[in-house]
């Protein structure tokens, strides 16, 4: 491992030397290149678009004003690209004078067809989107309406095909699932790849070492919204081939905020937030005899009791006892920005508090931001970032554990005297609030990064940065109230874990550019990266505290220390070769070869090559060009990237011990890890065919994907046999994974006229996932009672596999299902699948005028299903509290459920289809004429916006895209896990 940090850093090294040498070349001062970018339509200034050298890294941004400065311009005859997303590229020829000023104003066309926006590569470098041959989705965060965004997550959801975000919960905090182009390995995350600004970040989606029961949150979420100006979306390996042994789940890039030149431009925001939980908890029911003895409904099929009252009620929809009270939240932010011709700024802060809907649950956030990019030379451009973040969150127990308070809720038996307390819950409140448990986090992350153009045609970059997390998670059980649990909750039980998690990220490139003949050109690029992750963490708990303190040092019992260590380093070159015919006909061939700590000992470097083509077909001349077919571009990729093991699971590894002799004891050891000295990284490959097309006036954009993908050595724990003398089991490349699927993007510019705007988006993906091969291993179960998901061969993966209910009927006309009224298949069969199959969201954008702008989001999501485990647990045992075990009015399909499980011991009737249709986002904002608020001096607004506004959907449970495994790779269930909350709000800007 440290033999790789030092062949990492010499290679740092090595490339500085190569390079510095050459800033002693004599540099051209060249010229001075300014202009406007404008709407041909409308004549609004285009802010943000991007107008650059063709060939080299030199570029610059319109203003709030559509003016842009582009200093030390080689003197010549140069192109100039212009470029924004929503418009049609433009490539303008100048001539350049050094030491003198060129004016170039520009009217940009706006398009569906959406391939002449710019994109930054692994390589650090912008690029045009018509240049890559994979699809790339870019959400342009100004077009997004913030008010009713709460997180990265949210930004993420339904806005880009082929990328699923699932809220596991409605606690405040909690985290989302979030797949691209479906799952990948059985044992190795499934999360994407998360880079900021150039360096990779902690992307950790359940990062909470104390046990609620489910919820957790991700360290995704930390990021501010308010600070992103673009996310860039890379599918799969096609496209992420350069990032290498960490790309094969996609990756997602993240640009923050810059400031433009010109005067300071302010904007301030406070943002009020009414929460309810979206839902009405279920009555418990319970049906007695005369004598007050349990009465249900199975006892009565088989003749056993005679019911005489049906007793229900809900201790959480009571006043008196309700754990729920009205959520909320505020947010209050501001951000400044501006600059020179040589130097631009931004910075932010934003300060947001959230109070959940469930009682000892809140956190609260800062976030601050800044960004400074300045020309120390006319050939060199340095971009310094800074944030951070300071996080604190009180999280419930919930979902699966046996303390939760809908859990004890939800089984409260309504009969004097049938629970532990008084109030109603299965166990007393009082219990259900004993055990606290926290989360603080500061969080700093850096990032530099510096464009030099030594030469016209040569342009490197370098980036460098890290990301510091300290992350405190402790909880409190306070002594003397869990009496009935015994040691350690009865005397208290304090637990502490302080984790310090590092990412270093390190990268340089070079390019050039030639032109080979007038219509061929030349693009080629080498660097290298070199990245470090390190965590440390220390965790200690003690019982028997003192009552009325809170620290371990007041603990006098059960004394438990452990300590982890882990690091992982890779080491990494990439090659890209791009020959471009007449800017239409573009093919790119790359290679990235990697070293990592993680890798078996007899592995070396491991290659991943890719190749892409694209072709803007209508840019020829023999292209059929019409109103009705107005553009069209093809492209194909291939490529490979792949996820590297953990942390020594390639490695033996032992573990000290104390053995017993004659005399007593001594320190020994045992073999604690097999290790494997051949372990490989699993590895993607994917294909990828596609096209865009521009239709009715270049009014409606048609994207259209295709993609296969394969993922082998997928690693998988295999047992050994015990006279191999070691651990019980060792990783192995075993397993093949496939996913495929099309995803589909239509933008349709409705209506586009200066006092009238309407647009729609609708995107829809279709997918597939097949576990293909295990290698002759058995297959893996594991979810709730270790039965209810399998990992199966030829089925999706995590798979719901229950003894199937086959039929059943009211045979003796009763009303009633008896025991053998229902009909169970002897073997497990596969029931459905974990993640949708299918997926369609719609967005609209209404303007009118400038004062008025409506949005909306529905989101749709099926073909998978949820294990309603929440109504499993009422249903079962002797504390049953389900409608299906006491009323006889009852659904006999629900009580056919209950029946199988009681009797048959299956589940099958509480694995249901969860396709589901939500109303996700709904947004008006007004803007306020300025005679309204003269004191002021700005563009002032008022926004009132809602999120989960409804739900449609045949699942019976609470809600069918929750989980109480949190982000868990597979496993899922609906266990007494709140919804994701309604939320309303209203929000207020002054922008001058």
């Amino acid at each position: 491992m440290n033999r790789l940090a030092t062949v990492g850093w010499r290679t740092a090294l090595s490339v500085l030397a190569i390079l510095v040498p050459g800033s002693l070349i004599a540099q051209d001062s060249g010229g001075t290149l300014t202009g406007r970018v404008i709407d041909a339509s409308t004549r609004a200034p285009v802010v943000g678009a991007q107008v650059s050298v063709v060939g080299s890294s030199r570029g610059a941004l319109a203003d709030a004003e559509g003016r842009f400065v582009l200093a030390g311009v080689p003197a010549g005859a140069r192109e100039v690209r212009i470029a924004h997303i929503g418009y049609g590229q433009s490539t303008r020829s100048v001539s350049v004078q050094a030491g003198e000023t060129t004016t170039l104003d520009v009217e940009l066309v706006s398009t569906a067809l959406d391939i002449d926006g710019i994109v930054v590569s692994a390589t650090g470098q912008q690029t045009l989107k018509r240049e890559i041959g994979s699809k790339v989705g870019v959400i342009e965060v100004d077009d997004v309406e913030l008010a009713p965004v709460r997180s990265m997550s949210d930004l993420l959801q339904s806005r880009e095909a082929g990328v699923t975000v699932l809220n596991s919960g409605g606690t405040a905090g909690a985290g989302a699932r979030i797949r691209i182009r479906g799952s990948n390995s059985l044992s190795l995350s499934n999360f994407p790849l998360i880079v900021i600004d150039g360096i990779r970040v902690n992307d950790s989606p359940d990062s909470f070492g104390i046990f609620t029961g489910g919820v957790r949150p991700s360290r995704l979420d930390d990021f501010n919204p308010e600070d992103i100006e673009t996310i860039e979306i890379l599918r799969g390996p096609s496209a992420a081939a350069l990032y290498g042994t960490a790309a094969a789940n996609g990756v997602i890039q993240v640009t923050t905020r810059r400031g433009v030149s010109g005067d300071a431009a302010w904007r301030m925001w406070a943002e009020g937030t009414a929460v309810d939980r979206n839902i009405t908890m279920p009555d418990n029911f319970f049906a007695v005899d005369a004598a007050q003895s349990r009465c249900d409904l199975l006892l009565q099929s088989l003749g056993a009791c005679t019911p005489a009252e049906l007793l229900r009620g809900s201790p959480l929809e009571d006043p008196a006892t309700t754990p729920f009270r009205s959520g909320g939240g505020r947010t209050f932010g501001a951000s400044a920005s501006g600059g020179g011709d040589a130097t631009t700024w931004y910075v932010s802060g934003e300060m947001q508090e959230e109070t959940g809907v469930q009682e000892e649950n809140e956190l609260s956030r800062v976030n601050l931001r800044g960004n400074v990019s300045g020309r120390v030379r006319d050939n060199l451009r340095i971009t310094a970032g800074f944030g951070y973040v300071n996080y604190d969150a009180q999280f419930p127990q919930n979902d699966n554990s046996a303390l939760g308070v809908l859990l004890n809720g939800l089984l409260g038996v309504p009969l004097e005297g049938a629970n532990v307390g008084d109030d109603g819950y299965r166990w007393p409140k009082a219990w259900l609030q004993a055990w606290d448990s926290f989360q603080a986090l500061q969080r700093t992350t850096l990032s530099a990064t510096a464009d030099w153009n030594p030469l016209h045609w040569l342009s490197v970059n370098a980036t460098a940065g890290v990301d510091d997390v300290n992350q405190h998670d402790n909880s409190l059980v306070t002594p003397g109230v869990l009496t009935a649990f015994g040691p350690p909750l009865s005397i208290g039980l304090r637990e502490s874990i302080r984790g310090h998690v590092v990412n270093y990220t390190a990268t340089g490139s070079a390019t050039g550019s030639a032109r080979l003949t007038p219509e061929l050109r030349s693009t080629t690029s080498l660097g290298a990266q070199y990245y470090r992750d390190r965590t440390q963490s220390i965790y200690a708990s003690g019982a028997g505290l003192t009552p009325g303190t809170g620290s371990l040092g007041a603990a006098t019992s059960q004394f438990d220390v452990d300590e982890a260590n882990v690091e992982n380093i890779t080491l990494g070159a990439f090659l890209s070769q791009q020959f471009a015919w007449r800017e239409r006909l573009f093919l790119n061939a790359a290679v990235r070869t990697d070293r990592n700590s993680a890798f078996g000992t007899n592995l070396g470097w491991i290659a991943y090559p890719s190749f892409s083509g694209s072709w803007v077909v209508s840019d020829e001349s023999f292209f059929p060009t019409s109103d009705l077919f107005g553009g069209l571009r093809l492209r194909l990729a291939w490529g490979q990237s792949g996820l590297r093991p953990t942390f020594r699971q390639a490695t033996q590894f032992f573990e000290g011990v104390s053995a017993a002799n004659q005399s007593g004891e001594e320190p020994a050891f045992v073999i604690s890890g097999a290790g494997n000295a051949a372990l490989e990284p699993q590895r993607s490959t994917e294909w990828e065919l596609g096209f865009e097309a521009a239709l009715l006036h270049d009014r409606v954009g048609v994207d259209l994907t295709w993609y296969h993908k394969e993922s082998e050595n997928d690693i998988i724990s295999r047992p050994l046999p015990p006279s191999a003398g070691s651990s019980g089991s060792r990783a192995e490349n075993l397993g093949l994974m496939h996913n495929s699927g099309l995803e589909l993007g239509i933008d349709w510019e409705a209506l586009l006229r200066t006092d009238l705007g309407l647009a729609f988006r609708l995107t829809a993906a279709r997918s597939s996932n097949e576990l293909v091969s295990l290698a002759g291993q058995p297959a893996i179960n594991f979810g709730l009672l270790n039965s209810t998901q399998r990992h199966e061969a030829g089925y999706p993966a995590g798979g719901y596999w229950q003894r199937p209910i086959t039929g059943f009927a009211d045979e003796n006309g009763d009303g009633l299902i008896g025991p053998s009224e229902v009909e169970v298949g002897e073997d497990a069969v596969f029931l459905g699948g974990i993640f949708p199959e299918r997926e369609v969201s719609l967005s609209t954008d209404l303007g009118i005028g400038s004062w008025l702008r409506v949005t909306g989001l529905l989101d749709y999501k099926g073909g998978h299903h949820q294990f309603n485990a929440t109504e499993w647990g009422r249903c079962e045992g002797l504390g049953a509290t389900c409608r299906a075990r006491h009323d006889p009015s009852s659904s006999l399909e629900a009580q056919a459920a209950a029946v199988a499980w009681a009797v048959h011991g299956t589940v099958a009737g509480y694995v249901e289809e969860a396709d589901f249709l939500k109303l996700r986002e709904v947004a008006a904002t007004i803007r306020i004429p300025d005679g309204l608020v003269r004191g002021l001096g700005g563009r002032t607004s008022l926004t009132l916006a809602g999120r989960n506004l409804f739900t449609w959907t045949d699942y019976s449970g609470f809600d069918p895209e929750v989980n109480a495994s949190a982000q868990a790779n597979f496993s899922t269930q609906d266990n007494t896990t709140l919804p994701p909350f309604r939320s309303f709000m209203l929000r207020f800007d002054v922008t001058f």
